[in-house]
């Protein structure tokens, strides 16, 4: 049986890759993983530290709203080096579905704090329509992909349509990154070292790099 966690925005079911070989292998291909190294500018052996099957209901039930725009740093703050979010059109998106959208170069601005809070976002709109572009809400296909980094600025509108709106969501990010003791529920419990390489078989490696 399927273990489904149900987010603010969407249901999901958490991690995929358990219950599931496609999406296993997905989920640590050695050519994702090289792909995302050359994303990053380097290198890198790269690990996993998430996978996620998404589903964003027809907006007329409360799964199906618009998703905040907003940075991943709330979720991400146990780590010193940016993380990189792969997500994947599993069936056809179109402008209605609650597309992804982005604040286009958003991410050189650094972490903008709790952008859910209304009042946050409302302060930093000045800064954002001077420094940023945000996108159209952009069509896929199915296996077309979007990625994003923890800080770069991304939402949606609402699904619009009668069709939920599936896509996988992969979390990675360089392997020689350290855990800086900040609490995440990615990290709780797990008994890491501040300050020492994030080395648990939570985070496996999926690609040797050279660097």
């Amino acid at each position: 049986m399927l273990k489904v966690k149900t987010q603010g925005w969407f249901r999901t079911a958490v991690p995929i890759s358990e219950k599931d070989e496609a999406f296993r292998e997905l989920a640590s291909s050695e050519d994702l993983g090289r792909n995302a190294a050359r994303l990053f500018g380097r290198d890198s052996s790269i690990r996993l530290t998430l996978n996620n099957l998404t589903c964003k209901l027809p907006a007329d039930t409360e799964r199906g709203k618009g998703t905040d725009f907003h940075q991943d740093t709330t979720q991400h703050m146990a780590f010193e080096a940016n993380t990189m979010n792969i997500w994947i059109a599993l069936d056809e998106v179109t402008p209605d579905m609650g597309a992804m959208q982005f604040y286009s170069g958003s991410h050189k601005l650094g972490n903008l704090g709790d952008l859910l809070n209304p009042a946050t976002l409302e302060s930093w709109e000045p800064r954002l329509a001077h420094s940023c572009t945000k996108t159209d809400p952009i069509s896929l296909q199915p296996g077309d992909a979007t990625v994003h980094t923890n800080l770069m600025i991304h939402g949606t509108g609402p699904n619009l349509t009668n069709r939920p709106r599936w896509s996988y969501i992969g979390m990675y990010l360089p392997a020689d990154t350290r855990y800086t003791g900040a609490d995440s529920f990615y990290t709780n419990g797990l008994e890491l070292k501040p300050w020492s390489v994030i080395d648990h078989p939570s985070f496996p490696v999926i690609y040797e790099g050279n660097v």
